[in-house]
């Protein structure tokens, strides 16, 4: 289950690959408020992501996405060109190891015998998509807290190796995770209002509405959408009207305004706020063909 605590209202990364061990070349939270640009790269590592809460997706050289919604485990083989979906990261929380195809041996905290194990699982995992593990978002939220904690309590005698035993608990949470492939469980309702949605954008739905369509109660269907997409469906609603505005707005014989009202936005001015959020520029700049801020 996906848990609540929010992040910070800012763009911010917490590193701890000093604290996941010499199997890792990189390690870190990114708490994603303001969507940025991110360029296409190829890492030469498995590229490990967990998302917490919003979304992720991955565009891979030959045109398939790996579409990673809160609650779920990606992986990339390495030497898989990559990109992010329209070219930037949009607001999201997620966790990312990079991890050595052939590191030293012994790897600790691992035995040589236990590392070439786990190295077997990220390659016989290819490049996909896996529901997390129980664990997973309670190791998380504990790792990104002792990450955030004051300088002075960081100082402690008992944080870093408080940070290395989270740091390698979530390793292991993202390792299990590709080793049960669980089943995600079935969210009938939240598809049969995903359908709702997207047969007609510009209809503003309650969510009481949604609920009695799909046969739940309001705060269960909220509750199932956390779960299963880390988003409300508001949310959720908003995504798919961006996206949508975001296809027409490549019409250049439809104006931005036409675009706005014809989605249900109530002004430019909310339009164009919600799509610098998701996109990281105005719909204006969009059309000039321009890319939201890099990541620096």
């Amino acid at each position: 289950m996906i848990s609540e605590n929010p992040f910070p209202d800012s763009n911010k990364r917490l590193d701890f690959k000093r604290h996941a061990g010499c199997l890792c070349h990189a390690a870190g939270i990114w708490s994603v408020r303001q969507s940025w640009s991110v360029q296409p790269h190829e890492p030469d590592t498995f590229e490990i992501n967990y998302v917490h809460t919003g979304e992720m997706t991955n565009v891979l050289s030959d045109g398939s996405q790996l579409r990673v919604l809160g609650g779920n485990v990606s992986i990339l083989q390495p030497g898989v060109w990559h990109c992010c979906n329209h070219g930037a990261v949009s607001p999201v929380n997620y966790l990312v190891f990079g991890i050595k195809p052939h590191p030293p041996m012994p790897c600790p905290p691992f035995t040589a015998s236990e590392t070439r194990a786990i190295l077997r699982v990220l390659r016989n995992s290819g490049n996909r998509i896996v529901r997390a593990c129980r664990e997973t978002d309670a190791t998380f939220v504990a790792l990104r807290d002792a990450l955030s904690l004051p300088a002075n309590e960081q100082q402690a005698s008992w944080h870093a190796p408080w940070l290395r035993n989270l740091a390698q608990r979530m390793f292991l949470c993202v390792v299990r995770s590709l080793v049960a492939q669980e089943r995600p469980p079935q969210f009938g309702a939240v598809d049969l209002v995903l359908q709702m949605i997207e047969r007609d954008l510009t209809e503003s739905l309650s969510v009481a509405q949604m609920a009695k369509a799909a046969g739940v109660s309001p705060s269960r269907l909220v509750q199932l959408f956390r779960e299963q997409t880390g988003l409300t469906p508001a949310d959720c609603r908003m995504r798919l009207r961006l996206e949508e505005a975001r296809r027409r707005l490549l019409n250049t014989a439809v104006t931005v305004t036409t675009v706005a009202i014809d989605l249900g936005f109530s002004s430019n001015q909310h339009f164009a706020g919600k799509f610098r959020k998701y996109f990281g520029l105005s719909p204006s700049d969009f059309r000039k063909g321009l890319k939201p801020p890099a990541i620096s």
